[in-house]
């Protein structure tokens, strides 16, 4: 082994190097040479030789195997260092193809550090990752099924090594280590989040901060008395409804409260109007009843006069009466032979007749 390279580097021409298989027996990593025992799916040789007689681990799928199948290929305890790299080449070639993660865990610590999804061709890939500094750790390869047989993934030449990772291209299926990767997914330590996130959230208090003390000075300046210009054109009351109309060319220079304020002094004065208008309605009701009563009461006493001319007659007549009565009993006892002229005429004084009766009332008509 090359120095600097740890004992879980493994190109899998002389074994598996303790690298483990878990999953179900139909749908698993396996140790696999030459080509993929399903056509149009997984690679034709391996990576490190480029050769059938080399080897590679690559999923395979038996039957009843079926679509979300999961199979983990994980190694043994790696030792930590300062600085380590995991490189490797992977082949994901097969309609069916789902997806291939790679996982840095521990008893305390698990991360998911890559994953690619689809079909990708039928060639090598080149892949680097950076490790984190977790204490000892093991790295794990998760293959998932895809709906269908044509879905096997294959990796080869895994490396973990203490140094930087650089990036490669993939220009070459051979294992020249020189080239740069196509997609490099490198992960950054969870101290640089976490100090990004602390950033984060100051930089949000900050300008929290900022807008408030910016809405409460805003509030203390509206708050402030402001010097109100005397316009007399810059309200018009219209007396025929309730409404104002403002001459806004003349206001430019007055302030928005300074508007509210003379509207509420107009619709005040109105509202008092409205009020004054209805004590002075009210008054005159009560005026009009007044003068019916007053009419009334005339009526009354007009009555009352005819009912006293009525009596003062009846009084009159009773005065004749009793004077005619007096003057025949006078004359009864001066001359009682002529008894019976005398009371024929008393009785036509006493009895009046119905037309000297009709008559007296008219006449006091």
């Amino acid at each position: 082994m090359c120095p600097g390279f740890v004992n879980s580097s493994c190109t899998f021409d002389n074994g598996e190097c303790g690298w483990l298989v878990s999953g179900l027996a139909q749908y698993k990593w396996k140790l696999q040479r030459g080509n993929s025992p399903q056509s149009s799916t997984g690679p034709d040789k391996d990576h490190t030789t480029a050769s059938e007689n080399g080897y590679y681990f690559c999923t395979i799928s038996q039957s009843p195997s079926k679509e979300n199948d999961v199979s983990d290929l994980h190694s043994g305890l790696i030792k930590p260092s300062p600085k380590q790299c995991l490189t490797f080449w992977y082949h994901m070639y097969g309609r069916h193809i789902k997806t291939l993660k790679v996982f840095q865990f521990s008893d305390e610590h698990s991360f998911e550090l890559w994953n690619k999804s689809a079909n990708q061709g039928n060639k090598w890939q080149f892949q680097s990752l950076s490790l984190d500094g977790i204490g000892s750790y093991r790295i794990m390869f998760r293959a998932t099924r895809g709906n269908g047989y044509e879905s096997e993934i294959a990796v080869d030449d895994i490396v973990i090594a203490n140094i930087v990772c650089k990036k490669v291209s993939n220009t070459s299926n051979t294992s020249d280590t020189s080239v740069t990767s196509d997609s490099t997914t490198v992960r950054t330590p969870k101290y640089t989040i976490i100090g990004i996130s602390a950033l984060v959230v100051v930089f949000i208090a900050a300008l929290v901060f900022t807008i408030v003390i910016c809405n409460r000075r805003k509030k203390a300046k509206h708050s402030q008395p402001l010097e109100v210009r005397t316009n007399p054109t810059a309200t018009e009351r219209n007396s025929s409804a309730d409404y104002t109309t403002v001459n806004y060319n003349e206001m430019r220079d007055v302030s928005l409260p300074e508007i509210h304020q003379t509207r509420h002094e107009n619709n005040t004065t109105h509202r008092e109007r409205q009020a004054t208008t209805a004590v002075i309605e009210q008054v005159g009701n009560n005026y009009n009843r007044y003068e019916s009563l007053s009419t009334n009461r005339t009526s009354i006493e007009h009555i009352y006069e005819s009912e006293s001319i009525h009596t003062n007659q009846y009084e009159l007549l009773t005065n004749q009466r009793e004077s005619v009565e007096h003057t025949y009993e006078y004359t009864e006892h001066q001359s009682p032979p002529s008894t019976e002229p005398n009371l024929s005429q008393y009785q036509s004084l006493t009895n009046p007749s119905e037309s000297d009766i009709h008559a007296s009332t008219a006449s006091l008509q």
